[in-house]
């Protein structure tokens, strides 16, 4: 009788596992020193933990969104506010899937380290990635097989898939980002790093919307297009590298910003749909106030509105 108990233990455990485990997220993460420093919420798929995980992200994006373009509130563009707020919702679950840290059981064959991805960067790439994320005292990232098989649980990290040069839920690229991202250590920190990845989205947001004019793809229909923005934002600086490039979208159809208008949309649909994220494994669950912020700066942008006081009540919180 004892061996059956200990057998059936044994299977549920098993099948505990596979069920709190998302595949599509051990290919996009390298495993974390356990020893390394890991601040803010942690991704795990379980109930009592999506249970508040999604309130955490979502509420961290909409305060430090509202930090950065209160200002447009102040030059009485409340459309200009909006569209910041929900790029600041669309920008980190297209490039991350929502997801900065993740937390799993230690099982050896989920687990994926930097070796394989690290061996297909060059340069300064890789002089800097292996400088500040896999050398020093406590390097942050570090092979599975450093890995204890007594401990319980694991932290990963997400990361660019092709090559792992893109690190976190904002995918931050260690070619450009070292001087501060990485040498101010900001990737072991779910807020610095939502913190400068919408600084640097504010970097293309608001020249491209200063000198609209210039930019003949965000008028549709005769009208200036705030979405059109947001695309522009995302496809010719952020993704593209150059504001000079904000009408990338506009052409034949750059295969990224075809994705990138693909999660969007999702944003936008979510007071229809109730799906905030990439899909129903990765969405956001929300309480209803936060639920409420979000659906209001979403409709705000979708109609043309200005209402704030469900966005009012989630930033005094």
């Amino acid at each position: 009788m004892k061996k059956l108990i200990v057998g059936a233990l044994l299977a549920a455990s098993a099948f505990s596992v596979q069920a709190e485990n998302i595949e599509l997220l051990n290919m996009a993460t390298f495993v974390v020193n356990p020893e390394a420093t890991t601040i803010g919420p942690k991704f795990k798929n379980t109930p009592e933990r999506r249970a508040v995980y999604g309130d955490q992200v979502a509420t961290l994006l909409l305060k430090n969104a509202d930090k950065l373009a209160s200002k447009y509130l102040d030059m009485n563009d409340p459309m200009a506010y909006n569209a910041f707020l929900v790029m600041a919702l669309t920008v980190p679950m297209h490039e991350g899937f929502y997801v900065h840290f993740r937390e799993t059981a230690n099982v050896e064959s989920e687990c994926v380290d930097y070796k394989s991805k690290y061996k297909k960067l060059g340069g300064k790439a890789k002089k800097e990635f292996k400088k500040h994320l896999v050398k020093g005292s406590t390097p942050f990232l570090v092979k599975c097989s450093k890995v204890d098989e007594d401990i319980p649980t694991v932290t990963s990290i997400m990361r660019a898939i092709l090559d792992g040069s893109d690190i976190g839920m904002m995918q931050i690229s260690v070619r450009w980002h070292y001087d501060v991202f990485l040498a101010q250590r900001k990737f072991e920190s779910v807020e610095k790093t939502i913190d400068y990845g919408l600084r640097h989205l504010m970097k293309g947001f608001d020249p491209i919307y200063r000198k609209s004019n210039e930019h003949t793809c965000l008028t549709d229909n005769g009208s200036f297009s705030y979405q059109n923005l947001v695309r522009a934002t995302w496809g010719g600086f952020y993704n593209g590298g150059s504001v000079g490039q904000a009408c990338r979208f506009s052409g034949v159809g750059h295969a990224n910003d075809r994705a990138f208008k693909k999660n969007l949309d999702k944003t936008l649909a979510y007071p229809e749909t109730g799906l905030l994220g990439y899909n129903q494994d990765l969405r956001l669950d929300l309480t209803p106030t936060v639920k409420a912020a979000v659906v209001e700066v979403i409709k705000n942008l979708r109609n043309g509105t200005d209402n704030r006081s469900a966005i009012n009540k989630l930033l005094k919180k």
